[in-house]
């Protein structure tokens, strides 16, 4: 037994803006300090499912094919924008040895909440570590 098949398909269109921006300031002869960010916007979607009309003959040999495809393309929307800002401080205790202190907030904003909903946050991070050579 065949119950035949209808299909089409449909565009997915995407666009993304990044901008990135870092400077770095040396201090003192041990000191450095690196000020740095980027910015993201996304957003992704397909366009609407457009189903093919089909005899009423095709119809009966398909079974429960009086799907709606109507909100199928809002399944996949997606908007969002990141904004990442840091500060990073690397001092030079020794020939070899450097202590690195970083305080970095992310702020993330979904616009389009998608398979797990709103996803919005913030976060504020800090790092340390030290970095050494051997001989």
């Amino acid at each position: 037994m065949h119950y035949g098949s209808v299909w089409t398909t449909t565009e997915y269109n995407t666009k993304a803006t990044t901008l990135s921006a870092g400077i770095t300031f040396l201090g003192i002869n041990k000191l450095a300090l690196t000020l740095s960010g980027d910015y993201v916007d996304t957003e992704a979607s397909f366009d609407p499912v457009l189903m093919p009309e089909v005899s009423d003959e095709v119809l009966e040999e398909i079974e429960s094919g009086d799907y709606d495809y109507s909100s199928v393309h809002l399944y996949s929307d997606l908007a969002y924008s990141r904004i990442d800002l840091s500060i990073t401080g690397d001092y030079q205790i020794g020939e070899e040895t450097t202590f690195t202190g970083q305080i970095m907030y992310i702020d993330f904003a979904d616009d389009n909440g998608y398979v797990y909903g709103d996803e919005s946050g913030s976060l504020l991070m800090f790092r340390a570590g030290l970095t050494f050579g051997l001989r």
